[in-house]
């Protein structure tokens, strides 16, 4: 095409494919077709773009068991073509599909990678201002706790010195489970390494 100056006409081609009987065949059928002569070829659209074309062969490009487009030969000589080629044209169509189907796949697996980047670095977010939005009130919280334990607040009756019992198991809890979140925070996967025992 680009030696017959026809390269920009080619890309500016659009071809319906339920009005072109040869490419509704393959769509239809999946399977590849030889035009020997084509001027002589039922529904052989004659674009301007086409008209050099006497021999013609093409393979349907198939991803996951659909048609999504075509392979074609084109030869300014008649009968160049035969159906022996287009089937051998169908084994690159095929490979040309499997190559689609690997370049869709690595492109999902990029943005579900990405998510997961996404995903990992809120749950960093949420780690941090959690443990920082409960350190300091905690500290608060334990703090106190050791004054009115010493008495420095004024002296306790049995009943309160139980219920701050109480309190500061639940708070040392609290600060147990904020310090095991800030260690899961700081854990890097390509640092740990196995051990049996």
């Amino acid at each position: 095409y680009a030696e017959r100056g026809l390269g920009e006409a080619v890309g500016d081609l659009t071809i319906p494919i339920a009005s072109v009987p040869s490419l509704h065949y393959m769509a239809e059928t999946g399977r590849s077709l030889a035009v020997p002569y084509a001027q002589s070829f039922p529904g052989w659209g004659n674009w301007p773009a086409r008209q050099w074309i006497k021999s013609h062969a093409s393979a349907p490009i198939r991803s996951h068991g659909k048609v999504i487009g075509f392979l074609n030969l084109d030869s300014e000589l008649p009968n160049h073509y035969s159906q022996l080629d287009a089937e051998r044209l169908q084994v690159f169509a095929d490979q040309a599909g499997i190559a689609i189907e690997h370049a869709r796949l690595h492109e999902s697996l990029a943005e579900a990678n990405e998510q997961l980047r996404l995903a990992a670095q809120v749950k960093e977010d949420v780690i941090h201002n959690v443990s920082h939005e409960l350190r300091t009130p905690l500290t608060l919280i334990l703090g106190y706790l050791d004054l009115l334990r010493e008495g420095s607040l004024g002296r306790l009756t049995d009943d309160q010195q139980q219920a701050l019992r109480a309190i500061e198991q639940h708070g040392n809890r609290l600060r147990f489970m904020m310090e095991r979140l800030l260690l899961l925070q700081s854990f890097d996967a390509s640092l740990m390494h196995p051990a049996r025992e």
